[in-house]
């Protein structure tokens, strides 16, 4: 049986107009939504209308299906673009004058398989659809107040986020909840009464301690105002969380705006940025009798905020005005996958078996005279010798790794912060976490060549980073690198400027009992020989960039 652990996060061609940079595989065109003139459809699109009252979306349900909504109704397709479920309030409200209090409209979807309905200028009474079902049910007491006023607000949920504008108020279901997911018992908590893509977070599941995210930190280049980065959503992959965090623009002093997609890591590093079409702007002429009165500018296109599913990919829409229609596009990513293989590198894989590391010590104290050190590493010799690897041992191809521990003072303050709003557990859970070096002074990687550093990488609070190398630097410039950490193992990849491109674990066992090997060739084929799942021997594994 095949062990292993692809993470899905980044990879093949580059786009962005941020500092960081997105590697993804492809962007494919799932299918167009054809809008029309008439005011009492679903379908209907008009410049002249509020964006409430056209279809947006997507929205991920159920089966990764597909959800667009307004306020008059919704429909449900699937990936290839067929329409599997619709409902349409036109019909409902036929009679009723559009400002009449008791018109019907849609808020949105709170959950996977809920629809929230309140009536027109009478926000206190709340209605419930499941999807599937022919049945709107009014809701009464505190479900119904929780929700405050749905014609204006949103509850922020960054565990299932179904946000298509972002001209909404945010609120919150309880003071710093900022996520939940009912059905993992997942909860997000902020450490800042007001959430930002800075804030310290807490992950709880079901009363306990599951995580720490330290926010985005200030460390990163990202060349905006980090504070203009809205939450967006988190996904947890194998016992891994990615958050991601939007920056969209908008105006009428350039011919295109762009939205801006930020996923990072449990530690705060940017993984990947992707650029996306928010608003383009194009010249219309006015004509009277043949005749060109005037020209004004108008929107042509209309990004909605994307949404993102388990495996990382991107599902976003663009409405055109000009041709009426709804473009829905999936982008996706490579992740590394391991497919049984035989021997191969076999001279790199013995160099690999002759080589040894002690744990570092890195001390983390305010007073203690810190800086990056080169990992402790053993090198043997064919008669059986040791001696200590040197800076030249452990370069590779001008590159070298080294390790230390920043202390960032500012997660610090945050975290030490009496939060009077937050839960008694939690508060607790962020006691403990003052008391977790590791939570303000991460262990790090530092990976520079002749012109300096390339890139520091963070690891999350509560791991323990004991050795990192350089395995090899391939002919296309990027750089393998393998972490060695107390509980399991990763080959972390890096571009020639230093940024991001991809990770994959490859063990997870105690260091101790670790003698997994791994070598890349100088195409980037990694090659590992595993003795993990192997019951008294090992196997060899290739691990390829895939497509989920």
């Amino acid at each position: 049986m095949l062990k292993k652990f692809p993470i899905p996060l980044a990879i093949v061609c580059a786009l962005s107009i941020s500092s960081a940079r997105s590697y993804y595989a492809e962007d494919t065109l799932l299918f167009t939504i054809k809008l029309t003139d008439k005011a009492d459809d679903l379908f209907y699109c008009s410049r002249d209308v509020a964006l409430v009252d056209i279809l947006s979306g997507p929205v991920l349900v159920h089966d990764n299906r597909l959800l667009f909504y307004s306020r008059h109704g919704y429909v449900l397709y699937n990936q290839r673009g067929k329409i599997e479920e619709s409902h349409s309030l036109h019909k409902k409200n036929r009679r009723l004058a559009p400002d009449d209090p008791d018109r019907l409209m849609l808020a949105y979807p709170p959950d996977k398989s809920t629809l929230l309905y309140y009536k027109n200028k009478k926000t206190d009474e709340v209605f419930e659809k499941k999807i599937a079902r022919k049945r709107i049910k009014k809701l009464g007491g505190k479900p119904a107040r929780r929700y405050g006023d749905l014609s204006h607000s949103h509850i922020l949920n960054i565990a299932f986020n179904t946000l298509t504008s972002e001209m909404v108020e945010r609120i919150y279901l309880k003071p710093g909840l900022i996520g939940f997911d009912p059905g993992t018992g997942m909860r997000y908590w902020s450490l800042e009464k007001r959430y930002t893509f800075t804030s310290p977070v807490i992950a709880e599941k079901e009363g306990g301690f599951a995580g720490f995210f330290p926010g985005l930190k200030a460390g990163e280049g990202v060349r905006i105002k980090k504070f203009l980065i809205e939450p967006l959503s988190v996904i947890a992959s194998e016992d891994r969380r990615r958050y991601w965090g939007l920056k969209a623009a908008t105006g009428s002093d350039r011919p295109e705006f762009y939205q801006e997609v930020f996923c990072c890591d449990e530690a705060g590093n940017i993984l990947r940025v992707d650029t996306l079409v928010k608003q383009t702007i194009r010249e219309t002429v006015l004509e009277k009798r043949g005749r060109r009165e005037y020209t004004f500018e108008r929107t042509a296109k209309w990004g909605f905020p994307p949404c993102v599913d388990e495996d990382g990919s991107l599902y976003y829409a663009v409405l055109d005005y000009q041709t009426k229609e709804i473009v829905v596009r999936k982008r996706s990513y490579f992740y590394y996958a391991p497919r049984p293989s035989g021997p191969m590198l076999e001279h790199e894989l013995r160099s690999e078996q002759l080589i040894s590391y002690e744990p570092m010590i890195i001390d983390y104290n305010p007073g203690a005279r810190r800086g990056a050190a080169i990992p402790a590493v053993w090198i043997m010799n064919e008669d059986g010798d040791k001696r200590k690897a040197e800076i030249r041992d452990l370069t590779c191809r001008n590159h070298i790794v080294r390790l230390y521990r920043p202390i960032y003072r500012d997660i610090t303050k945050k975290v030490t912060r009496s939060r009077s709003y937050l839960p008694g557990h939690v508060r607790a859970m962020q006691d403990s976490l003052s008391d977790i070096p590791t939570c303000w002074a991460p262990w790090s990687i530092s990976v520079s060549n002749r012109r300096g550093v390339l890139r520091s990488f963070d690891y999350r609070a509560g791991d323990m980073v004991l050795c990192a190398r350089v395995l090899n630097v391939a002919n296309s410039g990027q750089v393998f690198v393998r972490v060695d950490l107390e509980q399991w193992a990763e080959l972390v990849i890096f571009d020639p400027h230093g940024e991001f491109v991809n990770r994959l674990t490859f063990n997870r066992q105690y260091y101790g009992n670790r003698k997994d090997l791994v070598a890349v060739s100088d195409d980037g084929e990694v090659i590992e020989k595993d003795y993990e799942c192997a019951e008294g021997g090992y196997r060899f594994f290739t691990w390829t960039p895939t497509i989920p």
